[in-house]
């Protein structure tokens, strides 16, 4: 909530990430945040995913963050066994 805050006041310009599954836990809180960055000039970058600022690299970071959530989920059903 912090950083949202701080993007607010232009404090910067973006969000390093090692990853971007580790922005947030689900794809929704990942919408959700990075469309109030967006709006507030700042973007979130991955250092390890080099991902355009096109059409092709939206669909790309929707695929990881479908693939990291589904792997949560799973992870978190076989745990149950």
């Amino acid at each position: 909530q912090r950083m949202i805050a701080d993007s607010a006041k232009r404090q910067f310009q973006a969000v390093l990430v090692y990853q971007l599954d580790r922005f947030a836990r689900n794809r929704y809180d990942s919408a959700t945040y990075k469309a109030k960055l967006k709006k507030n000039g700042v973007k979130v970058l991955s250092a390890r995913e080099n991902i355009s600022d096109d059409a092709s690299g939206v669909l790309m970071e929707a695929v990881l963050e479908g693939m990291a959530e589904y792997y949560s989920v799973e992870l978190a059903q076989k745990i149950k066994r």
